[in-house]
């Protein structure tokens, strides 16, 4: 049985693309936790998988390692918290600066926490539940952009840069942004008018 269940995890990992990540909650709908744990490390020292940190498991690609990305939505996946990037991180995913961050930082509904691999920084901040819990991701992101920033840099010519990635979304976001902090949602209405 156990063999039978450790073919089904590695058939369903060979069909990801290289540089996906996994952590053993993925495969809560064939086994265990624990089950899949030992089947996850068995396919690194079958060399299939690389460890990238404890309870995380890469699909190697091109890459020395993985997108820091990647491994924090998984931690966050095998923790069950919601996490957005935020800081540096969250400019830098949106395409607003080029430059990648030494740290990768998110906000989340769970607990502090640090991690690190390769020259890579991780870094978990839990934060009010308004300003993650009660937000879409689009809602969520724009929010930690506007943090990045910070009240006294917020000016027109930043709010019309962002304001096309945010488009998309604009009915929800006005709605949602009524219940965070009053100068950003000020800025956000001043961004759709």
């Amino acid at each position: 049985m156990e063999n039978s269940i450790h073919k089904r995890i590695k058939r369903r990992i060979c069909s990801y693309a290289p540089g996906s990540v996994f952590v053993p909650s993925d495969f809560a709908d064939i086994t265990t936790q624990s089950t899949a744990s030992k089947s996850l490390c068995r396919l690194c020292d079958e060399g299939l998988l690389r460890r990238v940190i404890q309870g995380v498991f890469w699909l190697p690609d091109k890459g020395a390692h993985p997108s820091p990305d990647k491994v924090a939505h998984a931690v966050a996946r095998s923790k069950a918290w919601r996490i957005m990037p935020c800081g540096r991180t969250a400019l830098y995913i949106l395409g607003i600066e080029s430059e990648m961050p030494k740290k990768w930082t998110y906000v989340t509904n769970g607990t502090y926490r640090r991690y690190s691999y390769g020259n890579y920084k991780i870094e978990f901040n839990n934060t009010v539940s308004r300003f993650i819990d009660a937000l879409s991701d689009k809602s969520a992101m724009l929010v930690q952009v506007l943090k990045a920033y910070g009240k006294n840099n917020v000016s027109e010519e930043l709010l019309k840069k962002i304001r096309s990635y945010f488009e998309d979304a604009e009915a929800t976001v006005l709605e949602e942004i009524q219940d965070t902090t009053e100068w950003i949602s000020e800025a956000v209405i001043k961004m759709f008018s």
